[in-house]
């Protein structure tokens, strides 16, 4: 797993690399819905093990070519070159419903959480990965205001 600023770094010459070849670029945003309740009734070290578990989930979702970072608390990023809306959207709905099956046992509890994604594809020259990442933004917001746990896209 990377971090914000390796991923900026990555974001910014995979920007480069689709402008040069013409392929998409998709860009997801994954927010682990209503984190601070497990924070608040279990503690910051359950949610750190959660976060790990959720992390481990991803990586094994996401393609050997594909980029995942921690780009904030309980927010992840996932760039996906060479990866249109139809391709990013199955892969982004797999993705969902393997958090959703899976849950973090605490003390004999069943902790179950799920993730709400936003993405975007970048199919036109772009200069600056800034406005990707807030289209991104706008389409995990719908995700969240319409319900939690599943995917949107948002056109750029």
């Amino acid at each position: 797993m990377i971090n914000r600023r390796k991923f900026d770094e990555i974001l910014d010459d995979q920007l480069s690399k689709s402008n040069d070849h013409q392929s998409p670029l998709s860009l997801a945003i994954l927010d682990i819905d209503f984190f601070k309740k497990i924070n608040d009734k279990y503690g910051h070290t359950v949610g750190d093990r959660v976060l790990n578990q959720f992390s481990q989930t991803c990586r094994k979702v996401v393609r050997p070519d594909d980029f995942l970072a921690r780009v904030g608390g309980e927010e992840f990023a996932v760039l996906m070159p060479n990866t249109n809306q139809k391709k990013a959207h199955h892969l982004l709905e797999y993705l969902c419903s393997q958090i959703g099956e899976t849950h973090f046992i605490h003390q004999g509890e069943v902790i179950k959480y799920s993730v709400s994604i936003g993405f975007t594809v970048i199919e036109r020259p772009l200069s600056n990965a800034i406005d990707a990442f807030e289209v991104a933004d706008r389409a995990l917001y719908q995700a969240k205001q319409t319900g939690r746990n599943k995917v949107m896209f948002e056109p750029f």
